[in-house]
């Protein structure tokens, strides 16, 4: 058993754990004794050999992920777990470099990948959202340097583990929310927000595979970019071609600006609308009824997890599983304040 286990069970985070086991810090006395508690009836061993390994060097992580404001500052939740399982590693001497690029360029992607690689770390984090060349250039690498992948993963690669939803299922669970809400039958329009990558793919193919058992029309639409003027166009075609819309499905983060653009130009009818992540944008048209659903895939936990995965593999020299599954969550008006603090 893990001091992260521990810390899930007492429910507290692994810093405060790590004080109570080590005897370092001030802890409030009946935190103390719920740890002492726990770490006694799990016969909790404290792993030495970790210890002395931590101590006599450092670790540093390479983590290579888009800018953190793009796709509607949801890399910052990234960002936001990496901090917090840095900060509660560093007495391990862990330590998290970051390298961003542009997730609209691959010349930028490559220009970051290249740097990190130059930097030698010991275990890297990527988000392959530009999936073409990000297999590229890790199908290219000759230093044998363990990585994983959060967000979305390329089938086929070298990668130890995939911190990632099960991004067909998630569609499979988006359509038959669709389905559940509908009033009456009617057609479904799918968005697509470019640059596509394989779990973007993937909740499409699940959305319609649930749909099309259920003999429910749908029809596809891509935007080129996240330009607002690209979103209205796309939306008074999807309203005019879309014989008896009743529903909107949008791949990715971008829901909001759907939502948008269907109360400006069909502000009397309903339209059902579904997308994805908890960024600021979709939770204020979230509260205000433009969208229905969210499906979260908790950011924050996968670069939690993705610090925590790698300490093990470098650090504990423990076994990864190949894939560790994000739950696939259904944000409502009615709970989205529970998801702010995810971690």
């Amino acid at each position: 058993m893990s001091i992260k286990e521990i810390a899930r069970m007492a429910k507290v985070s692994i810093g405060t754990v790590d004080r109570v086991i080590n005897n370092r810090g001030r802890v409030a006395l009946e935190t103390k004794q719920k740890v002492l508690k726990i770490a006694k009836e799990i016969n909790y061993k404290p792993n030495i050999y970790a210890r002395n390994l931590s101590l006599a060097r450092e670790f540093t992580f390479g983590i290579l992920i888009p800018k953190l404001s793009q796709d509607c500052n949801y890399w910052k939740l990234h960002k936001k777990g990496i901090d917090k399982a840095v900060d509660e590693l560093k007495i391990h001497k862990i330590k998290a470099k970051l390298y961003y690029f542009s997730r609209y360029s691959e010349t930028s992607l490559e220009s970051a990948f290249k740097k990190m690689i130059k930097d030698l770390p010991d275990g890297m984090i990527v988000a392959p959202v530009l999936e073409n060349k990000a297999k590229e250039l890790l199908t290219n690498l000759n230093k044998e340097i363990p990585y994983l992948f959060i967000d979305t993963e390329i089938p086929a690669l070298s990668n130890f583990t995939c911190i990632s939803q099960d991004s067909y299922r998630s569609g499979v669970l988006a359509a038959k929310l669709m389905s559940m809400v509908m009033k009456e039958k009617g057609s479904i329009a799918i968005v697509k927000v470019m640059p596509g990558d394989f779990h973007i793919n993937e909740r499409i193919k699940g959305f319609e595979s649930f749909l099309g058992e259920k003999k429910i029309k749908t029809k596809n639409y891509e935007v080129e970019s996240n330009n607002p003027a690209d979103f209205e166009n796309v939306t008074r075609t999807l309203l005019n071609e879309t014989n008896n819309l009743s529903g909107v499905f949008v791949s990715n983060v971008w829901v909001h600006a759907l939502a948008k653009s269907i109360k400006k130009f069909s502000p009397s009818k309903k339209i059902f609308v579904i997308g994805y992540d908890l960024v600021d944008e979709n939770i204020r048209q979230l509260n205000n009824n433009g969208i229905d659903f969210i499906i979260s895939q908790r950011p924050e936990l996968q670069g939690y997890d993705g610090i925590y995965a790698l300490y093990k593999k470098m650090v504990l020299k423990e076994k990864v599983p190949k894939k560790i599954p994000i739950p696939i969550d259904i944000i409502t008006k009615e709970n989205s304040n529970y998801y702010y603090d995810e971690i």
